[in-house]
């Protein structure tokens, strides 16, 4: 569990990823959304990774997609991690897109079909 201070910390993290886009941000980044808290701006650092298009990301984007945040009845940072993954130019992105299409979950489905066609 993170105090006060460590979530201070990773919010200024979190900007400085944003505006000195850089890999070196990735790993702490990932560990952070690794963590699923539901007090951690998820979707905004998801959009940070977007720009990184790091295939290393894969795992923890591909777990984001399958969670499901009590404050997000909406999907949209299952949504925003499938748009991160369609970013990345990976075969097992990808393939895990195409997986997605034949998903139960018929937002996710129709999400990874809309990014599938507009490769």
């Amino acid at each position: 569990m993170c105090s006060n201070k460590d979530w201070h910390n990773a919010m200024f993290l979190l900007m400085a990823a944003e505006v000195h886009l850089s890999d070196r941000y990735r790993n702490v980044l990932c560990a952070l959304l690794d963590m699923k808290a539901p007090s951690f701006p998820n979707e905004y650092a998801v959009e940070v990774l977007t720009s990184l298009a790091d295939s290393s990301c894969l795992p923890v984007l591909t777990a984001l997609v399958h969670h499901q945040f009590s404050g997000d009845p909406d999907k949209q940072i299952a949504i925003k991690a499938m748009d991160a993954i369609a970013n990345i130019d990976d075969p097992r992105a990808t393939a895990f897109l195409k997986q997605l299409r034949l998903s139960d979950d018929l937002k996710l489905a129709e999400e990874a079909e809309y990014l599938l066609s507009n490769d």
